[in-house]
């Protein structure tokens, strides 16, 4: 009998816990009625699920994920659930405090983060989340409206929006949030975001504020960002959109708009960075002398690939040692005025509504219309279309293409503008030069699936039906 109860407590110990859903609501009956005690309880791999409402007072505030690795998630994304940090001057608050190692296994999804303050009560880091270095994964929220501030003492108040977040950062909104220094002594950096050297990509990053690095700010990192949007960031002195010193940055596939600062509102470029963008837009960024879109000092040495520099003012670069010699590498790219190097040109970039910030570019064959969800024809095309890089990848943007990315933000992306070309084929899904049996299989995998942008809808109508299985039929090449 002790044998039996021996090997039956073996047996259960050996059974590993069971992930749990932990849901939370402040309306209706749930397991608990605040985001904070569902995180005491969880264990590894729980689910915490926050019902449509807003969340505000004790226990909504100040998360703390206690190193966990859980996912914390909203039921019905961002706009539904909503953080009210109502955080004040004398009652600073910010949504989430992390500071307990979190990985990329901590996720935070799809939360509204707003009215976050921080101030030297709290410390003047991160108005919405202060991340001490975590490498928790942000993803999918809206970050509105935070701020970091000093009045009366000297220091340096960085992150309006987030701060010292390394891990990565996808998908979100960072928008309204500032880094506020009223103190002569005093400065702040990275409105929207500050010393987040993690991976940072497919972000609208807009209308917020600092001293230096409106829509963000780092140093001494080595930074991956890429498909963001800058838009519309404020810098009282330098980088309305992005400021770099010192560091080394690699930017690809990013828009920057409508930026305004006193020195390189597009993106200021300090001493000793490197920093290498790729298909990037750099549009109406306005500044004040020097550098509307990017300004380079001597020192630094920044390659620029696949982008566009249209409409900054006074100048899309500033390179104090152009023409003689030059500290930017630019390669495959559209700047106004022009700029030496290989493949660039300097020609109106078509962009379909700039006033409401829609940088597609046009296309006779098909431009992706976000508000519309659907492709239309213009009548004329871009001359950046399929006028990147040779060796950038292009195969993720759909047919019909010349086999060569686009410049531009939305270049190697689904929605990438179309080309005229006739090179390759609509059905060859794998790019293989060849429709055969591969393809049948990638395509019937898909079926009948219901989804935009996808590569096996070859009449783009965002249905994958008989009508696609009939084109793909006529293209299949037969032993």
């Amino acid at each position: 009998m002790n044998k039996l109860i021996f090997t039956f407590t073996c047996l259960v110990l050996a059974i590993p816990c069971q992930a749990r859903i932990i849901t939370v609501d402040n309306n209706t009956p749930a397991d608990f009625n605040n985001i904070q005690a569902a995180i005491d309880d969880s264990n590894d791999d729980d689910t915490i699920i926050v019902a449509d409402g807003i969340y505000t007072g004790d226990g909504n505030r100040d998360i703390d994920f206690l190193g966990k690795a859980i996912t914390l998630r909203s039921e019905n994304g961002p706009q539904n659930c909503i953080i009210d940090c109502n955080g004040t001057n004398t009652d600073p608050h910010r949504g989430f405090y992390f500071h307990s190692g979190e990985d990329a296994n901590s996720v935070l999804d799809g939360f509204t983060i707003t009215n976050g303050y921080a101030n030297s009560i709290i410390g003047f880091f991160g108005g919405a989340i202060h991340g001490n270095g975590t490498k928790a994964t942000i993803q999918n929220n809206h970050i509105v409206n935070n701020v970091a501030f000093t009045r009366s003492l000297p220091a340096i108040v960085q992150g309006g929006g987030l701060y010292d977040c390394d891990g990565t950062i996808q998908y979100n909104i960072i928008s309204g949030n500032s880094a506020v220094a009223i103190d002569a002594e005093s400065v702040s950096r990275g409105g929207g975001l500050s010393g987040c050297d993690g991976t940072i990509r497919h972000n609208i990053i807009s209308n917020n504020s600092a001293d230096f690095g409106g829509g963000m700010e780092f140093r001494s990192s080595n930074q991956i960002i890429s498909g963001c949007v800058f838009t519309e960031n404020i810098a009282n002195y330098s980088g309305g959109g992005m400021y770099s010193n010192d560091g080394r940055p690699t930017v690809t596939n990013c828009i920057f708009s409508g930026n305004v600062a006193m020195v390189g509102a597009g993106m200021y470029n300090g001493y000793d960075s490197s920093p290498i963008l790729k298909n990037c837009t750099f549009s109406g960024n306005l500044a004040d002398d020097q550098g509307g879109g990017i300004m380079n000092i001597a020192g630094p040495r920044a390659t620029l690939t696949n982008c566009i520099l249209w409409g900054n003012m006074p100048d899309q670069i500033i390179d104090y040692d152009y023409p003689i010699s030059s500290n930017t590498t630019v390669l495959f790219s559209d700047v106004q005025g022009g700029w030496t190097g290989l493949g660039n040109i300097d020609a109106d970039p078509c962009f379909a509504d700039p006033c409401n910030d829609d940088y597609h570019l046009k296309s006779q064959a098909g431009r992706w219309d976000p508000d519309s969800q659907s492709w239309v024809q213009d009548d004329v095309t871009s001359p950046c279309v399929d006028a990147g890089d040779p060796n950038s990848d292009w195969t993720a943007e759909l047919w019909p293409h010349g086999k060569r990315i686009n410049m531009g933000a939305y270049g190697g992306t689904p929605q990438a503008s179309m080309s005229l070309s006739d090179a390759g084929n609509i059905a060859d899904l794998n790019n293989d030069d060849s429709v055969d049996y591969l393809d049948m299989i990638l395509f019937t995998d898909k079926w009948p699936y219901r989804k935009i942008l996808l590569p096996e809808d070859l009449d783009r109508n965002g249905f994958i039906d008989f009508y696609d299985f009939a084109i793909i039929g006529l293209q299949l090449s037969y032993p």
